[in-house]
């Protein structure tokens, strides 16, 4: 049987260490693109390992953009998600970026597979977005395009044809999945947006609601189908109220704001807004709202899928 230390499974982002080394070019060149990457689960694509040590084929990030400033132009080999927790945050596709759109907190982008994508913050102050990536490991599904690993080689940057730094004490296999370069229209690509602000508010049966962004499963009530291997959606609790959390597979849970209480496996937790907590596959517990107003939570539950690629990150 296996046991799991929960403490360990509760990420509070302001308690997690600064993330080091990026392995991808574009973190090399802070006047071009700037971002800290604090990985939560899984695999990253810093030197730093993530917080909670868990192979569930999704790796979670927040990522910390000071104004104007992001991520260059790249692309996965599988499924990856974003939602802005803070700011307002520029969304560009395309092989040359040239069609974009502005989204911002709670609002939830499933990027097709195959599209160059990148997202700048267009805030006044720094802001954060939440990412989530399919499989088991991210440095060996993405590739920068190649306007970007050109910027990073005139610097004098050694760089291999994915945009991994080559050197400097990091290693990574060879990338195992083929990364397509495909073109969708603009439809195409906004249908994979759910904006928080069009979402059905759902009863639960055992108390508040759900708000349901996305999700693998053909005809769930979700804005946005796609097979990512997980669903997310918000939970939404009066002042007071509680609600059964936990899945057959694992269940993340994020408050965005206001003041939680977890009960899990015969422990208590204290949760607030970017605090992270992975419960267990097949662990059940209660999720109460404190305070004195409504509250929301991020839930994102695995469906039991899995990408193969080895987690490659220390």
């Amino acid at each position: 049987m296996t046991t799991f230390d929960l403490q360990q499974r509760l990420a509070r982002l302001r308690e997690l260490p600064e993330p080091r080394a990026d392995v991808l070019v574009d973190g090399q060149m802070p006047d071009l693109y700037a971002r800290k990457v604090y990985a939560i689960m899984g695999a990253t694509v810093t030197d730093r390992g993530p917080h909670i040590s868990e192979t569930a084929g999704i790796n979670v990030a927040i990522l910390e953009c000071p104004p104007g400033k992001g991520v260059g132009l790249h692309n996965h080999a599988t499924a990856e998600v974003l939602m802005p927790i803070s700011g307002t945050w520029r969304f560009d596709w395309g092989a040359g970026s040239e069609v974009g759109v502005h989204l911002g907190p709670c609002d939830v982008f499933s990027v097709p597979v195959g599209v160059n994508r990148r997202f700048t913050n267009r805030s006044a102050q720094p802001a954060l977005m939440f990412a989530v990536v399919q499989g088991d490991g991210v440095a060996n599904t993405v590739k920068l395009a190649a306007s970007v690993i050109e910027e990073g080689r005139a610097r004098g940057l050694e760089v291999d044809d994915d945009g991994r730094l080559i050197g400097g004490g990091l290693s990574f296999p060879p990338r195992e999945l083929h990364i397509p370069e495909l073109e969708f229209s603009r439809p195409e690509v906004l249908a994979r947006i759910a904006h928080f602000h069009d979402l059905d508010a759902r009863p639960r049966e055992d108390g508040g609601e759900e708000l349901m962004a996305l999700s693998s499963a053909p005809g769930s009530a979700a804005a946005v189908h796609d097979a990512v291997g997980f669903s997310l959606s918000f939970l939404r609790l009066e002042a007071g109220g509680q609600t059964a959390v936990g899945a057959a597979d694992v269940h993340l849970l994020m408050p965005l704001d206001g003041q939680w209480r977890l009960e899990v496996g015969g422990q208590t937790f204290e949760l607030r807004a970017t605090d992270v907590f992975a419960i267990p596959a097949g662990m059940h517990g209660t999720l109460s709202a404190l305070g004195s107003e409504a509250a929301l939570c991020l839930s994102l539950v695995g469906d039991g899928s899995r990408v193969g690629v080895e987690a490659n990150s220390p």
